[in-house]
């Protein structure tokens, strides 16, 4: 629950670096459109521009779903979100969106971190 607010505290605040190191040094984050970006530093590269960008006046309202333990140190966690703030190509502001988080979290050296966050519209 912890990693799940923290997360969503650095998406809140615009924080690509708060948000990268929730990451797991290889996690994955796959994206609404399927693209997948590999690797802490490339997720942290990816939301940069993101939140200086279409991205600068986002907020996510985020509510936790639920979790379910595959191992005592292994996890699946899910949520959904309504976004507002967003910014569409043309410079206009977008429609709020809903969507889903689906995680893969494991917890390393006493941390839950994020393996795998895969991030729908629907």
């Amino acid at each position: 629950q912890k990693l799940f607010v923290d997360f969503n505290n650095a998406l809140n605040n615009h924080d690509a670096h708060g948000a990268a190191m929730l990451f797991t040094e290889d996690g994955d984050f796959i994206g609404v459109k399927g693209k997948i970006i590999h690797g802490r530093a490339d997720i942290e590269a990816q939301l940069a521009p993101l939140f200086d960008g279409i991205l600068k006046n986002m907020h996510r309202d985020a509510t936790l779903r639920g979790m379910r333990f595959l191992r005592p140190d292994v996890a699946t966690v899910y949520s959904d979100y309504v976004t507002t703030g967003v910014v569409g190509a043309n410079g206009a502001a977008a429609p709020a969106t809903k969507g889903m988080y689906d995680w893969v979290v494991t917890k390393q050296d006493g941390r839950w971190l994020i393996a795998v966050w895969r991030e729908a519209n629907l």
